[in-house]
């Protein structure tokens, strides 16, 4: 059975998934985008400094 979060439609709840996505981006040097190109540099420091205080 899918999990309630995976398929909710709560803002918060998809706000919270997508800040802890963009956490492990910037965690993980080796991480991958969905059809496997890597993240840039520039795309790392986009999503740190406006992505996630938007979030926020």
């Amino acid at each position: 059975m899918p999990s309630p979060v995976l398929n909710s439609t709560d803002p918060a709840l998809l706000l919270l998934r997508c800040r802890e996505a963009i956490g492990a981006v910037l965690e993980a040097p080796e991480a991958r985008r969905r059809c496997g190109a890597p993240f840039s540099p520039s795309e790392r420091r986009f999503l740190q400094l406006v992505v996630l205080p938007v979030i926020d």
